[in-house]
């Protein structure tokens, strides 16, 4: 793989913005 780290960096976005959006959810 020749960017291992944007993976990373991408996958961690995902789970950061799905626990935002459920967290909002929650909140509502």
């Amino acid at each position: 793989d020749a960017s291992p780290r944007f993976d990373t960096i991408n996958r961690a976005c995902h789970a950061l913005g799905v626990k935002l959006v459920a967290q909002t959810i929650a909140h509502v």
